[in-house]
């Protein structure tokens, strides 16, 4: 009887105990005072939570239009000293304070970007800024307004291991979020902006931008270069036969965490013949070896895979290039990674490759003004397996169109860190017009240029990584036997131009 009673006394003991530890672990009274658990769950989102800006927020109730007159005015504040804005960053705010927008007195502005660096919120990332908020307090409080009508950027969100997409990690109050990798749950339509994801080397200006001052000469060559792209595309319709493979992949394959599902079936696709995926993975050391050693697989040779990918019969000649598989690929799959945006997506863009995206809930860059449906695949990530039987559903002249389509997008939008800045500006715009009654403007009209300027004489620009090559001077014959040309414009490493007459 003794025996029992002390065991029941011991678990009353601990029920006791237990319930009193989870009342005070569930309290407010110590919560301000221990530090945020990542452990924590539901506690830890609504943390997080509380700290973004208001989810209600949209154009009519965070954004005042009476700063707006009849021209777009933005102003940038001054650069910290102490804290140097990372590479991309810095092109975005060069892009925005040489723009036409731009003005120097916030009284003038309608738009405001703040200086301190937001593109990186990923904590173990060197680029990550600590006490945002403690920054953002020191600015002038007329102007920041808590937020009205500011615009902040950025490009990573979240970290290990959710990458959760609904806090920066600082108020963010009432001010737009230019955000690459968005997702449908947390993404405030019409207020906020779907930004794309791009590479730091992205040129703050293209080739061309930095080298063709002259209006008039810009636009002769624009024209000249659009008719010649287009032409190029239209010498082979069949995009089918023409590319090497209907679509190419080539990556990392997550084995475990956030993304993994979708990676970790790719490999299952690849078929070496029309459909090739290239993988490094952690399990499979074959794997990794085709991926750093293996490249060019000859007409005659195949690739064969087993169920850790083992090679067999394989030609040993080239590296297996990552661009020029995109370039000989008619679709580019661009997975979602550990967030759902992906590099791949403007890089198969450039590459003339239609994006197959694999990733649910994401909001595509520039979403608001682009139809995405003419020149991008959007597949379900339950229907990976599915993808290549969806992408021979594709007419040929599908095909021609959406890589028109894909090639004129990524020119007009993307090509430069300018162009994404100016865009997301122009953007905003269109929603201050649109609120005053104007007509929205067609921002996906594929308008081919006034032929009638092919009249005048024509400025061809090559970009060469070599001043001298057999393969530069078969290009010159080539374009030299053009009619109305009259110049030759040389860029070595897209810096340098000579100008020399034909």
């Amino acid at each position: 009887m003794r025996t029992w009673a002390r065991y029941a006394l011991l678990f009353l003991g601990v029920f006791v105990y237990g319930w009193l530890f989870l009342r005070d672990f569930s309290g407010d009274s110590t919560r301000d005072e221990s530090p945020i658990s990542f452990s924590e769950g539901s506690q830890y989102e609504e943390v997080l939570l509380q700290m973004e800006g208001p989810s209600e927020c949209a154009m009519h109730s965070c954004f005042d239009y009476t700063k707006c007159s009849s021209k777009l005015k933005v102003f940038v504040y001054p650069d910290i000293e102490e804290l140097p804005p990372s590479e991309v960053y810095r092109k975005i705010l060069t892009a925005i304070r040489e723009s036409q927008y731009f003005v120097s007195d916030p009284k003038d502005a309608c738009l405001y970007i703040i200086s301190v660096d937001t593109i990186d919120r990923d904590k173990i990332s060197e680029n990550y800024v600590q006490d945002v908020d403690r920054y953002i307090s020191n600015l002038p409080a007329e102007v920041w307004n808590d937020g009205l009508n500011h615009i902040i950027f950025n490009l990573y969100h979240g970290t290990f291991p959710d990458y959760s997409d609904h806090n920066l990690g600082f108020a963010t109050k009432k001010a737009m979020i230019a955000r690459a990798s968005p997702s449908l749950q947390n993404y405030r339509f019409d207020f906020d902006i779907s930004f794309p994801l791009f590479h730091k080397e992205h040129p703050l200006r293209s080739a061309i931008e930095c080298t063709v001052a002259n209006s008039q000469l810009f636009q002769i060559v624009s024209v000249f270069i659009f008719h010649f792209t287009i032409f190029h595309f239209q010498q082979d319709v069949s995009f089918k036969t023409h590319d090497q493979y209907i679509v190419s992949f080539k990556g990392k394959r997550y084995v475990y965490g956030i993304g993994s599902e979708t990676r970790d079936s790719l490999h299952h696709l690849h078929n070496g013949e029309t459909v090739a995926m290239a993988h490094q993975d952690a399990r499979c050391e074959s794997d990794n070896e085709a991926y750093d050693k293996y490249a060019k697989v000859l007409a005659s040779h195949l690739l064969y895979f087993s169920s850790c990918s083992t090679l067999f019969d394989i030609h040993v000649a080239y590296r297996w290039d990552y661009e020029m598989m995109m370039v000989n690929s008619t679709f580019c799959l661009t997975p979602r990674g550990r967030r759902l945006g992906s590099f791949r997506f403007l890089e198969a863009l450039r590459l003339g490759c239609i994006p197959v995206v694999l990733s649910d809930d994401w909001v595509l860059p520039f979403d608001e003004i682009i139809d995405w449906s003419t020149a991008a695949v959007i597949v379900p990530e339950d229907n990976v397996l599915l993808v290549p039987d969806i992408l021979h559903t594709y007419s040929p002249e599908s095909i021609f169109q959406m890589k028109q389509r894909g090639f004129f997008i990524y020119y007009r939008y993307f090509s430069s860190v300018e162009k994404i800045a100016m865009t997301a500006l122009e953007i905003v715009w269109e929603r201050i017009r649109l609120s005053e009654g104007l007509a929205r403007k067609n921002w996906n009209h594929l308008q081919y240029p006034d032929t009638s300027i092919v009249s005048h004489e024509a400025t061809v620009i090559i970009k060469a990584a070599e001043k001298s090559s057999s393969r530069l001077q078969k290009a010159v014959t080539t374009v030299a036997a053009l009619d109305g040309l009259s110049q030759v414009c040389f860029l070595a490493l897209a810096e340098l131009c000579s100008i020399s007459s034909i």
